[in-house]
């Protein structure tokens, strides 16, 4: 039972870090090239949100984004 609790608190924490990063812009993107296997060109460019977060650091979007879709987060986060 005190794995599901700190389990919950973590998230609940996480989901308010995230909340107070959008709201203050702390969120970024970055620009990743995509590449014709074929030929090595770049054909296109893809933008990957990154969140630098001042304790724990850079958070990668496989620990946030979920939290930003099951918390409505996710479309001031687009915005």
């Amino acid at each position: 039972m005190l794995e599901i609790s700190a389990r919950v608190l973590e998230r609940l924490n996480l989901e308010n870090s995230l909340r107070l990063a959008i709201d203050r812009e702390k969120l970024f993107l970055v620009y990743q090239p995509q590449i014709d296997i074929a030929t090595g060109g770049i054909i296109g460019l893809e933008a990957l949100v990154r969140w630098q977060h001042c304790e724990r650091g850079l958070v990668m979007p496989d620990v946030f984004i979920h939290v930003a879709e099951n918390s409505g987060l996710i479309i001031p986060l687009g915005e």
